[in-house]
């Protein structure tokens, strides 16, 4: 179902946004995008000057992520290229003081390690979300997010080509792998527990199991292929998508969120 190449549909689906579109691959990049914006929140208090995003060819979270560093830091934002399979890789902000570094742990545990200047590169946990927990995040906002519209239409375009992971770690462009840190804190960093995760709205575990139900329920007449991706099956004014050309009808999902 999903697109042969997800980065080309992105591009396609910017030229054709309408306030309400919304993508899953947004979804699953939340803690990236907090991560990160939470390592500016304090000293040393520079501007980032240039950042990287690294990740396997075909990734739309990457694409959206190095977007969304483009417009919202106005700096030089490149994409590197990781080999087939290997997912988001890591993210490289680099200022005058030194790099920011958010690197996925390679053995599967979903964590990462974020470095910094000034303080011990530290575990961090993920949470990288099931996809029903990324359409129930999204049904419980049903308006237009400006921030992934500005992340597609505006940032997505300024993104360059970085080369791939290879030349771009022998240029000094991104960490080679994770940091070294105290592995004794990992079994307190499971991604379901999460120490600063904001707690879950009223009605959240009803509406995961109705949209995991509904998931499961799924069979290819329920989903519609839009050959251009600019429309939803029942002209529906919000469109859902996966990194890919799949929509969801509006009316398989709960509208009284």
């Amino acid at each position: 179902m999903a697109a042969d190449r997800p980065s080309t549909e992105l591009r396609r689906r910017a030229r054709h946004y309408a306030p309400g579109d919304t993508d899953l691959a947004w979804t699953r990049i939340t803690r990236w995008r907090a991560l990160l914006a939470s390592s500016l929140e304090s000293a040393p208090f520079e501007p980032v000057t240039a950042a990287t995003v690294t990740a396997e060819r075909q990734h739309p979270g990457a694409d959206l992520l190095a977007g969304w560093l483009a417009h919202a830091l106005r700096c030089p934002v490149a994409r590197a290229r990781s080999a087939a399979g290997t997912g988001l890789v890591s993210v490289r902000l680099d200022r005058d003081s030194g790099p920011v570094d958010l690197v996925r742990t390679d053995d599967g545990a979903d964590t990462a390690t974020l470095s910094r200047v000034g303080s011990l590169p530290r575990l961090v946990a993920l949470h990288t979300p099931t996809p029903a927990e990324a359409l129930a995040d999204e049904l419980r906002r049903l308006d237009a997010d400006e921030v992934y519209a500005a992340a597609l239409c505006d940032g997505l375009p300024r993104v360059r080509s970085g080369g791939s992971r290879t030349e771009a770690v022998r240029r000094g462009d991104v960490p080679e792998g994770p940091a070294q840190v105290d592995p004794a804190g990992r079994d307190r960093l499971g991604s379901d527990r999460l120490a600063d995760r904001p707690p879950a709205p009223a009605g959240t575990d009803d509406l995961e199991a109705h949209v995991e139900h509904r998931l499961t329920e799924a069979t290819r007449a329920d989903l519609r292929i839009h050959a251009d991706g600019t429309a939803l099956a029942g002209a529906s004014p919000r469109r859902w998508h996966d990194g890919s050309r799949r929509s969801w009808p509006t009316g398989a999902w709960p509208t009284s969120v």
